[in-house]
């Protein structure tokens, strides 16, 4: 609880200082869309995420457009962190397992739609990402001899998607998302926090001193593997016009999400309600800060039995701008 108190307290602090193109995550800290609408210079942006408790810096190039005046084409280079075990190991004193991931994407506009109607009511744009993350990990295994009990090892595993969107109307906007990406379960299994003790005596004056050792880690049963992740989202979007330029405006996102390969597949179906503010100087009207809500695994297929309501949970996202280039 402290730990979600404590993201929560830093999140909210952040609206007043955000600017700049948001992407909007799952729980899970996936992107729903990368939306490169309205980005006309390079920025460098920061993201929370107080699910998957992690804190991104983001840095946004524009490709030149040699057929028109805005960009059309980007790069963005993005790096991610966050405590493996969550934010609480932070504060316990135990040991720091950081997870660190690193995504280089290429988006451009205009993949079907015809980029020279400035009206038009069809306009698309698509993504695609590599990313590459390294998992600091420990495991405790109670059910070993003594000195195998305690594993420490690094998961490094490859991160590959396409990301299609397509924007009806201006306000209305269509996303799927497919991909391939090499996972393990640590994230789902039990936290455990193992203390070794030992007792240390003075010869002279008799007394006995024990002292302790923290460590953090996770307990269950550890798998590596293969997914294809794949997520379909609907995106309401404020509407954008001059005289509500100082104006906030919600809007709402609403997915489902699963991933297959060579584990039992979980699905998930989640909505987003975000705060959006409007640029002066783009006219785009960007969300600043989602709340989300997801239910894990509604078929139950890796629980059974489990109650819903316990696979119900919640999010804070927001993107703050850096600086711009």
């Amino acid at each position: 609880m402290k730990k979600n108190i404590t993201l929560i307290a830093i999140t909210i602090l952040f609206p007043a200082l955000s600017f700049g193109q948001v992407f909007l995550e799952t729980l899970e800290g996936d992107e729903i869309t990368l939306n490169p609408i309205g980005i006309n210079n390079g920025a460098i942006l920061g993201s929370l995420n107080s699910s998957e408790q992690s804190l991104q810096f983001k840095s946004v190039f524009t490709l030149p457009n040699k057929n028109g005046v805005l960009p059309n084409q980007f790069v963005t280079l993005s790096v991610k962190g966050k405590p493996s075990d969550g934010i609480a190991t932070l504060f316990s004193g135990g040991n720091f397992n950081p997870s660190t991931a690193i995504n280089l994407a290429y988006s451009k506009i205009h993949l079907f739609s015809d980029k020279d109607k400035a009206d038009a009511k069809f306009i698309d744009f698509f993504t695609l990402k590599a990313g590459y993350n390294v998992n600091k990990q420990t495991l405790f295994k109670s059910d070993t001899l003594f000195k195998d009990q305690i594993n420490d090892f690094t998961f490094e595993g490859l991160d590959l998607s396409f990301n299609y969107n397509a924007l009806l109307s201006g306000k209305n906007l269509l996303t799927v998302s497919i991909g391939y990406a090499q996972k393990n379960n640590y994230s789902k299994l039990d936290k455990v926090e193992i203390k070794d003790f030992a007792t240390i005596t003075d010869s002279l004056s008799g007394t006995s001193r024990t002292y302790s050792e923290t460590i953090n880690g996770r307990m269950g049963n550890y798998k590596e593997y293969e997914s294809f992740p794949f997520r379909i989202a609907y995106t309401s979007c404020p509407s954008e016009f001059k005289e509500d330029e100082n104006k906030m405006k919600f809007g709402y996102t609403l997915y489902y999400s699963s991933e297959f390969g060579n584990n039992t597949p979980a699905h998930n179906l989640g909505a987003l309600l975000f705060l959006t503010k409007q640029s002066e100087k783009t006219g785009i009207r960007t969300p600043v800060i989602g709340l989300g809500i997801q239910a894990n695994d509604i078929s139950d297929n890796l629980n059974k039995g489990n109650n819903l309501t316990k696979r119900v949970t919640f999010n804070l996202t927001t993107t703050f701008n850096l600086t711009s280039l």
